[in-house]
């Protein structure tokens, strides 16, 4: 038997006697055995394993937040562009080279529309862009720049041009959507889309998310021939997209890109389905 005071002196007058026994519980109650120990743990994992989900849905909601707000901007300043000039922006445009028969200076339609956002370029940036793409400088390559959102160019498909045969891409002023390439060197190659050709402003599309893989990320098109050049899916299977009045959407992409007659209305400026440019020969 042992001999402790209060302080666990042994010896000492005051002292208490207790059996080896008891004072081994003593000391136990001090610490935690293995066994109480992996419980814990256990616990701590299945509590874990529970937040985690909810943390990384938070985490994804956040970034959809931030990109239906970068969209939002892009379509405030879309309205302003073409308030001021009546048009819609091309999709590229360039001047040709002094002293050079080739060699375009490109820029693209964001380049148009940065004014309206006080020149910031994050504006552009989609916080799920699955490459972290920062446009920084201007210009750009057009073909192969992971750019976070797209504009639609073409439409719904491109009108063949009258008494063409064969495969290939039709003269631009076919398009369907708002506005390819411009070449301003020569006023006559292609002219901006004019605000009164958009039928339904608020039922055309105008941009949105792209699939940011690196190819051609500066367009959108519903076209099965291009999958690549279909809106993202990176916000829960679907993108965030900018209509032609300012409003913004999220429209998951499998619903985006249906070959229907109400879903192709909203790809064209005339606001026609064009069935026969749904699988156009390119």
């Amino acid at each position: 038997m042992s001999v402790y005071n209060v302080k666990g002196n042994p010896n000492r007058a005051g002292a208490i006697f207790i059996s080896p026994s008891e004072a081994a519980r003593t000391v136990r109650l001090w610490g935690f055995s293995l066994i109480e120990l992996l419980v814990v743990i256990a616990v701590i994992a299945i509590i874990a394993a529970m937040l985690l989900p909810s943390l990384s849905m938070a985490k994804g909601k956040a970034r959809t937040t931030k990109c239906l707000s970068n969209v939002r901007q892009l379509a405030f300043a879309l309205s302003l562009y073409n308030t001021e000039f009546t048009y819609y922006p091309v999709h590229v445009a360039g001047y040709q080279t002094a002293g050079s028969s080739g060699g375009m200076i490109q820029y693209i339609w964001a380049d148009l529309l940065l004014p309206y956002v006080s020149s910031n370029r994050n504006v552009f940036l989609c916080p799920a862009n699955p490459l972290g793409f920062q446009w920084t400088n201007s210009p750009i390559n057009i073909y192969y720049t992971p750019f976070s959102y797209g504009y639609n160019e073409g439409g719904g498909g491109i009108l063949k041009p009258e008494g063409a045969t064969g495969s290939g891409l039709a003269m631009p002023d076919k398009s369907l959507g708002l506005g390819w390439s411009q070449k301003l060197t020569d006023p006559d190659y292609l002219k901006p889309v004019p605000d009164w050709e958009v039928k339904y402003p608020s039922d055309m599309i105008a941009l949105g998310d792209t699939t940011s893989d690196g190819y051609y990320d500066i367009s959108i098109s519903p076209q099965h021939s291009f999958p690549k050049l279909w809106p993202g899916k990176r916000h829960n299977d679907g993108a965030n997209i900018a209509f032609g009045d300012g409003h913004v959407e999220f429209i998951k992409q499998t619903k985006i890109v249906e070959e229907t007659d109400s879903m192709r209305r909203r790809w064209n400026r005339d606001h026609e389905p064009h069935p026969d440019t749904w699988r156009y020969p390119f």
